[in-house]
């Protein structure tokens, strides 16, 4: 019975010190290319039944409810990004952005309305060429947001990257106590979709562009010109109103960087949308942060006539 407890004894040192001190690994790491889902390219173009699941996943986005993406700034760029990452897992990977400037011109346009309730004219044309325009409805359709043409081509839709918009809308500030926030708005946002690639490091620094260049704006004309699920158009209007209200409430008092306001909430809003029509995919690489387990060496008392090598 002896020589069997002295042979567990043994055993179950043996056992013992064989378990690793999990305080004194030390990182190693896996290389792989095109690992990981965590790029984002655009989608075949939408079926009829396609269509509305793209909707609501780019209305998701928009509110942050979406189990795949999120869009954040980075630097001058809304960038869309994943919703989630591995932990300890390094990643370079493409997607898509927006880049965008707008600033108001309220202070270069005249504004014509008999009633509150009666269509309002607006005109800024003194300031940008072909700026002006008719909110026809004010009180039910407050926001107009328009393409200007591209003066090398006269369409919006061609393969330029870089576009004009026009936001009019017949939003007075709630505080009205601004001469230059007025029973009007007009917004003049000049921009240009991107390629984006990006960087993540899980050991600090967070998302980084490493890369991006411009690409063809026909996604976001289509986004905004075609009416492909009954109710989108009525959708994107409502959005754009919120995104709208909220810039003239929050900053209705100090038009100082109203603009810097407004296209972050536009560009949230574009960003989001298109995500919608975007699918997965394998990213450029992902550097995957695999703990080396090193063993130390047992404390714990041999019995006598034993030695642990």
């Amino acid at each position: 019975m002896t020589g069997l407890f002295v042979i567990a004894d043994i055993w179950i040192h043996l056992v013992s010190t064989a378990v690793v001190d999990t305080g004194i690994a030390v990182t190693g790491t896996v290389d792989q290319d095109g690992a990981g889902n965590f790029s984002r390219v655009f989608a075949p173009p939408a079926n009829a039944s396609q269509a509305p699941w793209r909707l609501q996943q780019g209305l998701q986005t928009f509110l942050e409810v979406n189990s795949l993406n999120t869009v954040l700034k980075l630097n001058t760029s809304t960038v869309l990004l994943p919703k989630t990452l591995p932990q300890e897992t390094d990643i370079v990977a493409t997607t898509l952005g927006i880049e965008m400037s707008c600033d108001l011109l309220n202070s270069g346009c005249t504004f014509s309305q008999t009633t509150s309730s009666a269509p309002l004219i607006w005109d800024c044309s003194s300031v940008e060429a072909g700026a002006s325009g008719i909110l026809s409805n004010p009180l039910t359709n407050p926001v107009n947001t328009t393409f200007l043409p591209n003066p090398a081509s006269g369409t919006t839709s061609n393969a330029t990257s870089n576009f004009t918009i026009l936001s009019a809308m017949a939003i007075p500030s709630v505080f009205n106590a601004s001469t230059t926030i007025t029973v009007a708005q007009v917004f003049r946002c000049t921009g240009s979709l991107q390629n984006i690639t990006y960087s993540f490091s899980a050991a600090g620094g967070g998302f980084q562009i490493t890369q991006k260049s411009d690409r063809e704006v026909s996604p976001l004309v289509e986004l905004l010109e075609s009416d492909s699920v009954p109710g989108k158009a009525q959708l994107l209007e409502e959005v754009g109103r919120t995104v709208a209200q909220s810039t003239i409430f929050v900053q209705g008092m100090n038009v100082e960087g109203i603009g810097g306001v407004y296209e972050d909430g536009l560009g949230r809003m574009f960003v989001a949308f298109l995500a919608g029509e975007m699918i997965p995919a394998p990213s450029l690489k992902v550097l995957y942060r695999l703990p080396t387990l090193i063993p130390h060496t047992s404390t714990s008392p041999v019995p006598l006539g034993f030695s642990i090598f």
